[in-house]
C-alpha cells in the first residue's frame, strides 16, 4: 500500500496517542499537525522524485539515493543565500556522482524540481 499523506500522519497520531513515539507536549493533536507540516515539503518532494525517475526510465531500486540526493539539494537550498547555491549544489552533484549516480539524472532533478541550474 502506498504511503499517503493521510495514512502517514494518522499512524503518527496513533504512536503519539498509545505511547510508542515519544510526546514532547501534552497537546497530541498540535504535535501531530506539527509533523504532517514539516513531513508534507518532503513528501511532495520525494513523489516528484519518483515520478522523474519513471519518465526517465531509472530503475526505482535507484530511487533512496536519488530521494537523499533532493532531499538534501532542498536542505542546502533552505540554509543558504542564492550566492552560494551554484558552487554547493555542483560539488553535492560531483559527490552523488562519485556514488555512482548518473550526473544526468542528478542535474534533471536539480533542474526539474528546484528550478536550478547545474553546470
Amino acid at each position: 500500500m502506498a504511503k499517503t499523506m493521510p495514512r502517514i500522519g494518522a499512524r503518527y497520531y496513533l504512536k503519539l496517542k498509545y505511547g510508542s513515539q515519544h510526546r514532547t507536549d501534552q497537546n497530541i493533536r498540535l504535535q501531530a499537525d506539527n509533523y504532517w507540516r514539516g513531513y508534507e515539503p518532503v513528501h511532495v518532494v520525494d513523489m516528484q522524485v519518483k515520478e522523474l525517475l519513471m519518465q526517465l526510465g531509472v530503475s526505482m531500486l535507484q530511487y533512496v539515493p536519488f530521494a537523499n540526493f533532493a532531499r538534501q539539494v532542498g536542505r542546502f537550498c533552505r540554509q543558504h543565500g542564492s550566492l552560494v547555491q551554484q558552487a554547493g549544489i555542483a560539488e553535492l552533484v560531483s559527490r552523488y556522482q562519485e556514488m555512482g549516480l548518473s550526473r544526468d539524472v542528478l542535474v534533471a532533478i536539480c533542474r526539474k524540481i528546484f528550478e536550478l541550474e547545474v553546470q
